[in-house]
């Protein structure tokens, strides 16, 4: 008797799995993503951003997901930019995975090391990133200008910096990537949005943000009158 309770303790629960990946749903509070493709996920939250949490996967310590709100497009960008130059190391390989029933997507990339750190990245790289800094830095903001044109003023700094190709590329691919959702994309190039790959490459992780989603944020927390 007492072995048939532990044994029943001790089983793991039965899940009923999504029809699609476009169904998931979160089990036991949120550490099981239940998924069509893969089953049963347990996951841990390791980030969280103004618009995504990001979860480890247990199963699978080299994948991660994150959790988008509705109306948030940066990791759809991302997922363009990486779908049109897939071999580019420093374009995080995200990939679109699914939908949760609450209407958050789901993306799934690798395990990049955040934020950035100089002892993780190749020296190159390091230099690279130290270049961009340095070049952006003086980059004056128009507040009259959208975000978009300051983007531009951005990678035309970078242009000129001498930065490795590869790396150019990158940042190259998201303004244009994230110029077909709108002109209201920035970038913002600090440790805290980049990250390193096993390798040691220079991966720009959450490079761009959408200022009038920010914006609309903030205000809706202040409430009607700004308070």
């Amino acid at each position: 008797m007492l072995e048939a309770q532990a044994a029943k303790a001790s089983a793991k629960p039965e899940y009923r799995l999504p029809r699609s990946d476009d169904d998931m749903v979160l089990a036991d509070r949120g550490k099981t993503l239940l998924t069509r493709s893969l089953g049963p996920v347990p996951i841990k939250q390791i980030g969280k951003g103004m618009f995504s949490t990001i979860h480890r996967d247990l199963n699978d310590p080299s994948r991660v997901f994150a959790f988008v709100s509705e109306g948030a497009y940066e990791k759809e960008i991302l997922a363009d930019a990486h779908r049109s130059l897939p071999k580019n190391p420093h374009i995080p390989a995200v990939e679109r995975f699914g939908t949760l029933t609450d209407g958050r997507m789901v993306y799934a990339m690798p395990f990049y090391v955040a934020p950035y750190r100089k002892d993780n990245a190749k020296a190159s790289d390091h230099a690279a990133f130290n270049k961009i800094r340095a070049c952006i830095s003086k980059i004056s903001v128009n507040f009259k200008q959208r975000p978009y044109q300051t983007t531009e003023r951005m990678v035309e700094c970078i242009e000129q910096a001498g930065v490795p190709d590869a790396i150019l590329e990158a940042v190259q691919e998201l303004r244009d990537a994230s110029a077909n959702y709108g002109d209201s994309f920035g970038m913002e190039f600090s440790p805290r949005n980049v990250a390193t790959d096993a390798d040691g490459n220079l991966v720009l992780l959450d490079l761009l943000y959408d200022k009038d989603l920010v914006l609309r944020k903030r205000q809706a927390k202040r409430g009607p009158r700004g308070w």
